[in-house]
């Protein structure tokens, strides 16, 4: 698992950034997704979230420090990461043939 920033400007109307853990297959699977976002940057905005080579970037920090940031708070670090999207996370869930974990807890 490694940490990443995610950056996207969006002009005068502002930018998105945030920072996250991701293994190489969490990764693979996020590189590339688009998805159309309401309100994200105040009322009445639309933007496209993208995720790709112009957007994340690698933070090189050591193993024991992902560990820890991974331990302590999850995938989810800071601000907009791809995790924040439920689209792509049932996606993800799809393709790998996962549960929702919220599904069926209770039974």
């Amino acid at each position: 698992m490694k940490m990443y920033r995610y950056n996207q400007d969006y002009g005068r109307m502002g930018d998105l950034s945030g920072v996250f853990l991701a293994d190489g297959e969490d990764l693979a699977w996020f590189m590339g997704a688009e998805v159309w976002a309401d309100d994200i940057l105040g009322k009445h905005s639309e933007v496209k979230v993208s995720f790709n080579l112009n957007t994340v970037s690698l933070i090189d920090v050591s193993e024991q420090t992902v560990a820890e940031l991974h331990r302590v708070l999850g995938k989810n670090i800071s601000g907009t990461t791809p995790y924040d999207f439920d689209y792509l996370i049932e996606e993800w869930r799809e393709a790998h043939l996962l549960e929702s974990p919220d599904e069926d807890e209770d039974e």
